[in-house]
């Protein structure tokens, strides 16, 4: 059971962790979404302009 203190350390704790939590999300998003484009378009990434014309 998380124990609540009340005080800078506390806080600045809670928000380091929840920052981090934010980060890793993000992280394995991005790497779930450009491995799902490599399956689908044989390796040509997101940040790649494509030539479709």
């Amino acid at each position: 059971m998380l124990i609540w203190l009340p005080s800078a350390t506390a806080a600045l704790e809670f928000g380091t962790a929840l920052i981090g939590f934010v980060v890793a999300g993000w992280l394995a998003a991005r790497e779930i979404q450009q491995r799902r484009g490599a399956d689908k378009s044989s390796g040509s990434g997101s940040d790649e302009p494509r030539d479709d014309a």
